[in-house]
């Protein structure tokens, strides 16, 4: 099983109009956009890795701000979080139960 996600709300300036794109996030900033405006069905899941201030926690809210997104369930964890849970779950011979976590937040 997944963690508790930590429920927080959304950062309101944190928006797809305020982000800045330039080469190091552009890719990032598409693929964000494209889940907001197509939820459950482009990159899901999404996940955003990069070096400190490209951008990830403003993409993140600006997708649970997003018209298209928002009353969605939005699910919101660290890769530490992911890959621990993940790990353990393979341990313990409970795929299906983190499986069945995850499929509770996926938006479709």
């Amino acid at each position: 099983m997944i963690a508790k996600p930590h429920i927080c709300p959304t950062q309101s300036q944190y928006t797809f109009e305020t982000f800045i794109v330039g080469n190091s996030n552009r890719l990032a900033h598409a693929a964000t956009l494209a889940v907001a405006e197509h939820p459950g069905e482009s990159y899901n899941p999404l996940f955003l890795y990069g070096g400190t201030g490209l951008g990830k926690t403003h993409l993140l809210h600006a997708l649970g701000q997003h018209p298209d997104v928002r009353g969605k369930h939005v699910l919101y964890v660290s890769s530490e979080t992911f890959t621990n849970d993940l790990i353990n779950a393979i341990r313990n011979q409970r795929r299906q139960s983190f499986a069945a976590s995850i499929a509770r937040w996926t938006c479709c």
